[in-house]
C-alpha cells in the first residue's frame, strides 16, 4: 500500500483541446477517490491500448458532478481534481483530460456528448463501469453507449465490478468508511493511505512543545470530505520529513466565527517542526472519541495513552519515521481531545 504520490510534469488536457493525435483508447468516470475499482478500470485501459498502439487517455470532470449539481450540500470529494489527476496517472494513463461540468456540460443529451468526445480525437476504444451513466438527466447507460459507439465507430468495454469483502467497491463506499472513521477500510478500499493536506491555523504554528513533543495547528480543505472528527494514528509529512504523530480532528470556530474542521497534530519526533504553510497527514488508525477533561493533568494522561496506542499502530504499519522520542504525555493546561 503506497502512502506518497510525487508530482512529476504531465500532459493534463483541458476540456477537449489538443487530444493526443493517433488511435485513441479512452476511460471515462467521476474516478473520485481513485479507489481500487478505478485503478483496475485504468489497468485495463492501459492494457488494450498497448496491445492496440493506442494511447490511454482518461477523462474526468471538475467539480465531481454531485457538487456542482448540490452545491449547498456538505463538500463529498475524497480528493480534488489535481489528486485524481496525479493519481490517474499512476495507475497508468499515458494523458488525462479534465473538463469541466458546467450546466450547459450537465445538459448535454447523451449524443451531444459523445459527438465532441469522437470530434475530440480518433477514439478507437471506451471503457465505463458497469453503472455508467450519462446525458442530462443521466439518461445515458451502457447501452446507450455502445448504440452511439456504432455510430462514431468505436467499441465498448465494459469493465468487471471489482468487490471488496463481498461489497461492491465505489466512491460512496469509501465516503461512508471515512464517515464512520473507519481508516483501516478506506485504506483498503483505496488501495493507498488516506491522506489530508492541511494549512497553518493563521497564528497558531506551534501551539506548545511539552516534554518534547511539538503541536501545530492545521486546517483541512475546506473543498473536501473529512473523516469522523476524534483522534488518529497519523504520519505527517513535515518539510519533506515524515514523522509519527497523533492528530486530533476537531470541528471549532475560526476567527471569523464560522466552523472550521482543525487537525491538530502532536508530533512524535521532538526534534521535527514546520517551517512551511502546510503538511500532508496520513490516517492510519482511528483510536478513540474526541473528549473532554476537567483538568491538565488527566488530558495529559490521556495524551499519554495515546502516545503508546499510536507508537504501536505505527510500528504495525511498517513505515519509517516516527522518530525515538519517548512516549510522554503533552503538556497542555485543560481542554479537549
Amino acid at each position: 500500500m503506497t502512502t506518497t504520490t510525487a508530482a512529476r510534469p504531465l500532459p493534463v488536457l483541458r476540456e477537449y483541446d489538443d487530444w493526443p493525435r493517433g488511435p485513441l483508447h479512452l476511460v471515462i468516470g467521476e474516478f473520485d477517490g481513485v479507489h481500487i475499482g478505478h485503478q483496475a478500470a485504468v489497468r485495463a485501459l492501459r492494457e488494450s491500448a498497448r496491445r492496440d498502439g493506442a494511447t490511454a487517455l482518461a477523462m474526468h470532470f471538475d467539480p465531481i458532478p454531485i457538487e456542482h449539481l448540490a452545491p449547498a450540500a456538505p463538500r463529498s470529494a475524497i480528493t480534488d481534481a489535481a489528486e485524481r489527476t496525479q493519481m490517474l496517472f499512476e495507475a497508468g494513463a499515458d494523458a488525462v483530460a479534465l473538463v469541466r461540468f458546467t450546466d450547459d456540460f450537465a445538459h448535454q443529451l447523451p449524443d451531444e456528448f459523445i459527438s465532441r468526445v469522437a470530434d475530440a480525437g480518433d477514439v478507437r476504444r471506451v471503457i465505463v463501469a458497469p453503472d455508467f451513466r450519462f446525458g442530462h438527466d443521466r439518461v445515458g447507460d451502457v447501452r446507450t453507449l455502445v448504440s452511439l459507439g456504432v455510430k462514431q465507430r468505436f467499441v465498448v468495454d465494459v469493465v468487471e465490478t471489482v468487490y471488496s469483502q463481498r461489497r461492491t467497491v465505489t466512491a460512496a463506499l469509501v465516503r461512508n468508511a471515512l464517515l464512520a472513521g473507519d481508516i483501516a477500510d478506506a485504506n483498503g478500499l483505496l488501495g493507498r493511505t488516506y491522506s489530508l493536506v492541511g494549512h497553518v491555523a493563521p497564528g497558531r504554528r506551534l501551539l506548545a512543545k511539552g516534554l518534547g513533543h511539538p503541536t501545530i495547528d492545521l486546517l483541512a480543505p475546506t473543498d473536501r470530505l473529512v473523516p469522523r472528527n476524534g483522534v488518529y494514528a497519523v504520519w505527517a509529512e513535515v518539510d519533506g520529513q515524515r514523522v509519527g504523530a497523533i492528530a486530533n480532528l476537531v470541528l471549532r470556530a475560526g476567527v471569523s466565527r464560522a466552523l472550521e474542521w482543525h487537525l491538530e497534530v502532536h508530533l512524535l519526533d521532538g526534534e521535527t517542526a514546520l517551517h512551511g504553510e502546510s503538511a500532508r497527514v496520513f490516517f492510519i488508525r482511528r483510536l478513540r472519541d474526541e473528549m473532554r477533561f476537567p483538568s491538565g493533568w488527566e488530558l495529559s494522561q490521556q495524551i499519554g495513552r495515546d502516545v503508546v496506542a499510536a507508537r504501536a499502530v505505527l510500528h504495525e504499519d511498517g513505515s519509517s519515521g516516527a522518530g525515538d522520542a519517548p512516549a510522554t504525555p503533552i503538556g497542555h493546561p485543560r481542554g479537549s481531545m
